[in-house]
This record gives C-alpha cells, sequence and structure tokens, in this order.
C-alpha cells in the first residue's frame, strides 16, 4: 500500500515554471499561484516581494532607478536566452491499410475489414529537435540523431 501524509505536496519541485495563460495548470489546487505571472520567470523570490531576478548596478551610469533600460535589463536579456518550453515532444503514429481500385482510388474498407481482420501498425516516437538534423526532401541523412526513443507496438 501507498501511504500519503497530510500537507505534503506531490513534488519536491512545487511550483514549475511554465506559461503564463497555464498557471492554473497544476495536479492539486494549492499548487495554483495568484497571478499568472507567479507561473513564469517574471515570479517573486518565495516569501519576499523582491523580484527572482533583480538588476544590480555594475557602473555609476547604470542606476537602475534612473533609467527603465537598466532596470529591465536582465529581464530582457532572459527574454533572449531562455525559454519555459521545451524542445522534446512524444510522437504516436497510427498507420492502417485501405483498398484501393485499380485507379488507385480509396475505397473506403480497411483491409481486412470484411472479415473482422484489421490489423494496423502503431509507433510512439521521443523526438529532440536541439540536436542538429539535416533536412532534404528524399534524403535521410542524420534523422535517427533526434530520436531519443522509439516503440513499436503491434
Amino acid at each position: 500500500t501507498t501511504r500519503r501524509s497530510v500537507g505534503v505536496s506531490p513534488s519536491l519541485f512545487e511550483n514549475p515554471v511554465r506559461n503564463a495563460t497555464d498557471y492554473d495548470k497544476v495536479p492539486v489546487g494549492p499548487m495554483v499561484t495568484a497571478t499568472p505571472s507567479d507561473a513564469t520567470l517574471l515570479r517573486q523570490s518565495s516569501g519576499s516581494p523582491q523580484p527572482l531576478i533583480e538588476t544590480v548596478a555594475n557602473f555609476p551610469f547604470a542606476d537602475p532607478d534612473r533609467n527603465s533600460f537598466f532596470k529591465h535589463r536582465a529581464l530582457h536579456r532572459l527574454g533572449n536566452t531562455t525559454t519555459t518550453r521545451s524542445n522534446v515532444f512524444a510522437i504516436w503514429i497510427t498507420v492502417g491499410r485501405f483498398e484501393v481500385d485499380m485507379n488507385d482510388e480509396l475505397t473506403g474498407l480497411e483491409l481486412g475489414a470484411d472479415v473482422g481482420k484489421t490489423q494496423r501498425h502503431r509507433a510512439f516516437y521521443m523526438i529532440d529537435r536541439t540536436k542538429p538534423a539535416a533536412f532534404e526532401p528524399g534524403q535521410n541523412h542524420n534523422v535517427e540523431n533526434i530520436i531519443l526513443s522509439e516503440t513499436y507496438i503491434k
């Protein structure tokens, strides 16, 4: 049996960074943030009114209290170098075979449907778009580099 203590969160990482429109999409109600911005990288530090990312003035002319450019410089850089979106995708593929006539027109019947023996082939792939792969129509250069996992299901 599985025991669960009362008051224990379902994860050690309770407030993952996510899109502001998904701030309320969490497994349990108490994990919902107060505002949409509290789900993003622009949220405040835990239990503090200070922002999670703060600009520090390295030079007298870069005083963040005097110029909004210097106040928001770190946030602009963060937006250009990071993302909360993943480049890993799950893909399900199902292949069915259908009957065609002599003119290669689809008849609408799946092969084996008349005797109850249709057969579909399924596959699952986990793809990572951050790995470089060449694309040229009709050629297979290094596409297998982006496949993290593949499973064939009968």
